[in-house]
């Protein structure tokens, strides 16, 4: 359930540039650019999640960073892999249709 929240958060910000500010398709640079910002977004969504996972006491007998960096890794490729392609696509939809100007 917690990763489906945190795609869906990692998904607002493509809506809001796209709907809000945008208003229309932009170049595949500018969304590249702003796939790469929400990336960074769900990273540090992701980080603070692990972090407290790993805070709490639990039955684990492997202390370390290796199951901290494995669960981070994760948690990435869960939420972070399809909030970028789905943001990109929301970003560039419409921008390969046919021109409507003389």
């Amino acid at each position: 359930m917690k990763t489906i929240l945190f795609i869906v958060l990692g998904l607002l910000p493509a809506l809001v540039f796209r709907c809000v500010i945008l208003r229309k398709p932009i170049s595949r640079v500018a969304t590249a650019g702003v796939c790469f910002g929400i990336l960074i977004y769900v990273a540090i969504l992701v980080s603070s999640m692990v972090e407290r996972k790993s805070q709490q006491p639990g039955d684990d007998a492997i202390n370390g960073p290796l199951p901290i960096l494995t669960d981070l890794f994760s948690q990435m490729a869960k939420v972070g892999i399809p909030s970028v392609v789905v943001s990109y696509f929301i970003l560039r939809r419409g921008a390969n249709g046919p021109n409507k100007g003389g």
